[in-house]
């Protein structure tokens, strides 16, 4: 049985604009399981592509206990998407990483999918011992505009970043009497953060409080931090009156994992 769970986690918005289309949401599954053996699929799809031109993800585990053998299915439906648009590690000469898979996509046109549109499967093989784990997650890469997560619409002459939401799944090899090292991730949609845009005060409220040492960060939009918050119960009513007015980028994390990620606009 498919082991599947839907990922959201906002990344990097390169323009906010009231009303603007929502993020390219990304989700994983994957069929790892007693019966499986140590060969199994990461099915990699899509939500929320309207009208897009371009995207850019980077998916990434650990190398030592998971080891990409190829990829048996890629989207072809999709216009100018095809196997050279998915770099496996070792065909990667910018950022070379053992436990890496950069895709990237442009189009000369914009095109739209139906939602839990599966773009490409990922083969794995299991090398690690029984009961080891690893999180498969997306992220950047570096600092660079071009080394971002980014999905593409047009308005008008320009492209807008609407952003990419995901965040990671954790993927244990089968064995006897396993249990789990790694955090159970919070759904993201469980994570409310409000109002957006803020003039005086956010609030984050958490359906329940299953994580300790959980922490609101946030940064200018070029990364820089500016200041972090201890988030203290299931409702937070955090004080951000003294930001000057301009976008921001947020992110809520535990000390595991990353819970949520977005953006913020300051006004007055």
């Amino acid at each position: 049985m498919r082991n599947k769970i839907i990922v959201s986690a906002l990344l990097l918005i390169s323009t906010f604009l009231m009303g603007q289309q929502d993020p390219l949401q990304v989700n994983i599954s994957h069929n790892l399981d007693e019966n499986s053996g140590n060969i199994f699929d990461v099915e990699v799809s899509v939500s929320n592509f309207e009208n897009l031109f371009s995207f850019q993800l980077f998916m990434k585990w650990d190398s030592t206990k998971f080891r990409i053998d190829g990829v048996p299915f890629i989207n072809e439906d999709i216009p100018a998407f095809a196997r050279e648009n998915i770099v496996l590690p070792a065909q990667d000469e910018n950022l070379p990483t053992k436990g890496k898979v950069r895709m990237v996509w442009f189009s000369a046109g914009t095109f739209s999918l139906p939602n839990e549109t599966i773009i490409a499967t990922l083969r794995f093989e299991a090398i690690g011992e029984q009961c080891e784990e690893s999180q498969f997650f997306f992220e950047d890469i570096g600092t660079e505009e071009s080394e971002k997560l980014l999905a593409s619409v047009l308005s008008g002459a320009d492209f807008v970043d609407i952003g990419v939401e995901t965040t990671p799944i954790n993927i244990q090899i089968p064995g006897v009497n396993c249990t789990s090292s790694l955090t159970e991730v919070i759904d993201p949609a469980s994570i409310r953060v409000y109002p957006n845009p803020i003039i005086d005060y956010i609030n984050i409220e958490m359906d329940a409080n299953t994580h300790n040492n959980k922490q609101l960060s946030i940064f200018t939009i070029a990364g820089k931090l500016v200041d972090k918050y201890p988030l203290l119960d299931n409702a937070n009513k955090i004080d951000l009156s003294g930001l000057q007015e301009g976008t921001y980028l947020y992110e809520i994390k535990n000390s595991d994992n990353i819970l949520k990620q977005g953006k913020i606009l300051k006004v007055r």
